[in-house]
């Protein structure tokens, strides 16, 4: 299992050192990051496209929140769904999502009902 990290900031002039340091001691080995808008489509984050090309089954996702991964309930929808269904277990540092340990028929409860709330 490689335990991976993703930040994103919403500008260029924001700095994404903060959410580097909290992925790193997480245990976060290898990091991806982009400086783009939440709003932005999935292909235009290349760092993120990278990442989810390298992504393997028992692999460990880590994020900020899940915020960092899309903005709207569907794309965070779409990506849970699709990293749980190719076995890549999912873990947010505000503690609101952790795959390794909540069923993944909740997890998808908690981001399709609640929206991420």
């Amino acid at each position: 299992m490689t335990v991976f990290g993703y930040w994103r900031t919403s500008t260029t002039i924001q700095d994404g050192e903060r959410q580097i340091i909290a992925l790193k001691a997480a245990g976060a080995h290898q990091i991806f990051g982009d400086k783009i808008t939440g709003t932005s489509a999935y292909g235009e984050r290349p760092e993120l496209s990278s990442l989810l090309d390298a992504l393997k089954p028992n692999d460990l996702l880590i994020t900020e929140e899940l915020s960092r991964l899309g903005r709207s309930m569907v794309e965070m929808l779409v990506q849970v769904n699709a990293l749980i269904e190719r076995g890549v277990e999912l873990k947010t540092l505000d503690n609101r999502l952790d795959t390794t340990t909540m069923p993944k028929e909740i997890v998808r409860l908690i981001v399709s009902v609640m929206g991420y709330a």
